[in-house]
């Protein structure tokens, strides 16, 4: 399976594409890393996509997304809000729906998305609900981590 994932910080977006199935044991093996830089919502966004979106072309359709976000990011699924920055410091990217972004631009088969536990008082059952979304997407393995 193709796992991409971002680390979509203040000053850069880190992506990565890994790859992990029987052959790797289970271990995530790195394909292809980049970083993008955090400016505008709209290149921040689309320079992220477009980099994941080379990767997959060389190494195949990608199965599950990750994104751990800056924030405050709306992190409870049954709220209409889901995947957006809330309210940040951060010029212009209050509201900016990152997970819808990334949902509609790669049709995966679990998306997890993931704030930082300090902007956030309910850190574990983030945890679950990233779970259960994944889950309810038919998802065959489930990676759990603690940021």
């Amino acid at each position: 399976m193709i796992i991409a994932a971002i680390e979509a910080g203040g000053t850069k977006f880190v992506c990565g594409l890994f790859m992990s199935d029987c052959s790797t044991r289970g271990k995530p093996v790195l394909l292809e890393r980049g970083a993008v830089p955090t400016t505008t919502p709209e290149a921040t966004l689309a320079a992220a996509r477009d980099f994941l979106a080379r990767a997959a072309e060389a190494h195949g359709r990608i199965d599950y997304f990750g994104i751990g976000c800056f924030g405050p990011v709306e992190v409870h699924l049954n709220n209409p809000a889901w995947g957006h920055i809330t309210s940040t410091p951060k010029p212009l990217w209050s509201g900016t729906d990152v997970a819808g972004y990334f949902r509609a631009a790669f049709d995966v088969t679990a998306f997890c998305l993931a704030s930082s536990r300090s902007a956030h008082e309910d850190g574990a059952r983030l945890l679950d609900e990233v779970e259960r979304e994944a889950l309810s997407r038919d998802a065959s393995a489930i990676v759990r981590f603690e940021m």
